[in-house]
């Protein structure tokens, strides 16, 4: 059996802790950093909960916007052990958010493209190729808060 896979990308969003425990409303200026990583799950099966070991993801491209989609500034690579050393955001994460949004920062989720991949193999005419994974459906930012994944 032949199995086509197509390469696989993975993101860190972080945010302001007020985001993920909902103490206060999300607005237009709160940073919002996209992290690149590499892919960290090891199974097919549904996950809760990612390990992230900084210190082994090497250099990952860091994209910081606005929660309105505005850049807020020029995106980079920063290496993965310089993003949460002493589990505080990095000295590269304050310059680009800023000395008073920095402190706040924190993981919000763990987005992970899983790409459709098919199955080659004998079959006749009438067997449909069907795809052996589906994309998750898409995450939204709500107006008010963070809104889980649906499925």
């Amino acid at each position: 059996m032949h199995r086509e896979t197509a390469k696989r990308e993975a993101w860190i969003v972080l945010g302001g802790i007020h985001l993920l425990n909902q103490t206060a409303p999300r607005q237009p200026d709160d940073p919002i950093v996209l992290v690149q990583v590499p892919p960290q799950e090891v199974s097919t099966s549904p996950t809760t909960t990612v390990v992230v070991h900084w210190d082994a993801l090497g250099p990952c491209p860091v994209r910081p916007l606005t929660a309105s989609g505005d850049a807020l500034a020029p995106g980079r690579e920063i290496d993965g052990s310089a993003l949460f050393p002493d589990a505080i955001a990095g000295p590269d994460l304050m310059a680009m958010t800023g000395p008073t949004s920095a402190p706040g920062l924190v993981p919000l989720c763990y987005l992970a493209q899983h790409a459709a991949a098919t199955t080659s193999s004998p079959r006749s005419a009438s067997t449909p190729r069907t795809p052996a994974s589906s994309a998750p459906p898409p995450c939204r930012l709500a107006t008010d808060r963070w809104r889980p994944c649906a499925g």
